[in-house]
């Protein structure tokens, strides 16, 4: 009768239990010695560890090594977005900008009907505007300025699309004149 070594293995092992079989044989590090006679195997690893303890330190082990590698991807990503974010230009309302800081805003538009709206504008109904509705403007044109860390920039159009002229806004004049340069001054 022919026998592969595994079957050939498994009888030398039943028979070497059978001669002592409250001791089975020392077994090397991660192998499996024949328990009790029976065909079950117990897998054994350094120090005698049962086989699911060995299973659960691997798996510990394996876990550990995997968060170790997310917690690195993810510092990772984080550096990469941070890289990206120093070179991203963010478009947002004076609404959305609440509570937000850049090194440099450029608000665009200052001009009358855009930086205090139109609405504000005609909020009396005869063109003049209210002081409540103006000075509501003039607190959103604050938070849009006040976004700056270092540097401010506001821009008005002379001329609209269409042709007609466009006027800046008043806010503009009550920035001092110290605080302010020009566009004519940075040529």
């Amino acid at each position: 009768m022919l026998l592969t070594e595994a079957e050939e293995a498994d009888r030398e092992s039943r028979a070497a239990d059978q001669a002592t079989p409250h001791h089975p044989p020392a077994a090397p590090q991660g192998s499996c010695v024949p328990v009790g006679g029976s065909s079950q195997r117990l897998f054994t690893a350094a120090g005698g560890a049962s086989w699911g303890d060995a299973l659960a330190t691997r798996a510990r082990s394996r876990l550990r090594a995997l968060l170790d590698r997310l917690e690195l991807l993810s510092l990772e990503q984080d550096a990469a977005a941070e890289e990206a974010a120093r070179d991203a230009l963010t478009l947002c309302t004076i609404h959305g900008s609440k509570g937000l800081e850049w090194p440099t805003v450029l608000v665009v538009r200052m001009n009358e009907g855009e930086c205090p709206s139109s609405a504000a504008l005609t909020a009396d109904g005869g063109g003049g505007g209210t002081d409540e509705a103006l000075e509501d403007e003039r607190r959103l044109a604050y938070v849009a300025f006040s976004r700056a860390k270092a540097r401010l920039i506001l821009s008005f159009v002379a001329t609209e699309p269409s042709g007609a002229p466009a006027t800046p806004s008043r806010f503009l004049g009550e920035i001092p004149a110290a605080l302010t340069v020009r566009d004519s001054q940075l040529r």
